[in-house]
């Protein structure tokens, strides 16, 4: 990281950025923009040749293309033509403003490892903050019948024509950044997830500190996680590096039963989530 010691984070509002985007298509004179619903996408040859969609009015239409690009997030409907796995939704974003609120550090973002997951603050505006609370479970709590309001206050506040062969090249080049970054990003999210285990709290504590040794210990998995480094050795190297760090922690400066025991329940548990990201 010392050497591109000037690369740094920025945030933008995403829905800002994508209307800009479809006003500076919409200006161009070859361009027309159409509005609806994709149904399928028509494959011939092991190319899409035609894209099938339902406009607001339910009117069944069609559009021709050389190219044809799908933008789609993992509940799309496209998703079965790509594969057939099925999308795990283990818990969910609920998204709270905060106003007129400070941060420790201002222009940054937060954070916070609290029970029972992580939750992170960012600022939005010069008043504004976003507040990222994870929700267990697949239904998020309904704001209407005021599920929302009860769990908030006794949980939270306690290219080419892209033919077959080159998408399968696409995913071949993508797969080390993509596996890499969602590896670790799950990874420490089993980790930093508060547990009544006293292992798995030994293992949050040591990664903790870890990370707090700054220099590469730092660098190297914020490089990895921003995606800045895909290479996974590297996720494996800092795999290790915390695993041989937490039992030093717990062995040192006098083994005894008691933090033998421990370690065998910290190894124990790295190695299991070291076989869960695989």
């Amino acid at each position: 990281m010392d050497s591109i010691s000037d690369v740094a984070g920025r945030t933008f509002h995403n829905g800002h950025f994508i209307q800009r985007m479809h006003h500076k298509a919409a200006s161009l004179p070859n361009v027309s923009i159409e509005q609806g619903t994709v149904t399928s996408l028509i494959e011939e040859n092991g190319t899409i040749k035609e894209v099938q969609y339902k406009t607001k009015g339910g009117r069944e239409s069609s559009a021709y293309a050389p190219l044809t690009i799908v933008c789609d997030d993992c509940f799309s409907n496209l998703r079965h033509s790509l594969c057939d796995t099925k999308v795990n939704v283990p818990s969910c974003f609920v998204s709270l403003v905060l106003q007129n609120c400070e941060l420790p550090y201002a222009n940054r973002g937060h954070v916070i490892l609290a029970y029972p997951s992580p939750i992170l603050f960012y600022p939005i505006s010069s008043t504004g903050i976003r507040c990222l609370v994870d929700v267990p479970g697949q239904k998020v709590p309904s704001l209407s019948n005021g599920e929302m309001a009860l769990y908030l206050k006794t949980v939270v506040a306690p290219q080419e024509i892209m033919t077959r062969g080159l998408l399968v090249f696409l995913h071949c080049d993508m797969q080390p950044v993509a596996s890499t970054i969602n590896t670790l990003a799950s990874a420490l999210y089993k980790v930093f997830s508060a547990s009544p285990d006293p292992a798995r709290k030994e293992m949050r504590q040591a990664c903790f500190d870890y990370l707090s040794l700054g220099s590469i210990f730092s660098n190297g998995p914020i490089s990895l996680l921003s995606g800045l480094n895909p290479r996974p050795i590297s996720l494996v190297l800092h795999f290790f590096a915390v695993a041989i760090y937490g039992v030093g922690r717990l062995l040192l400066p006098f083994p005894s039963p008691e933090r033998g025991y421990f370690t065998h329940l910290t190894q124990k548990n790295l190695i299991f989530i070291k076989m869960t990201m695989v």
